[in-house]
């Protein structure tokens, strides 16, 4: 039995503009962010996704009215 070698694809470069990352969400706030994505994708707004609706949300919070107790 012959077997083809294989053959490597050149390594691309990875985008630096970016990380990805994994962070914990409580499950209620999940389904929380998912309706409201689906609220904005029933709007018109096809290309949101939870990581943009998070980064609009980076962009309007004012860390000096952040509580203590979080």
């Amino acid at each position: 039995k012959r077997t083809r070698a294989k053959t490597k694809k050149p390594k691309q470069k990875k985008p630096d503009h970016y990380d990805v990352i994994c962070i914990s969400l409580y499950k209620e706030d999940l389904i929380q962010l998912d309706k409201m994505v689906a609220k904005l994708k029933k709007q018109g707004h096809r290309r949101i996704s939870r990581s943009a609706l998070i980064r609009f949300a980076l962009d309007q919070v004012d860390i000096r009215d952040f509580p203590r107790s979080y």
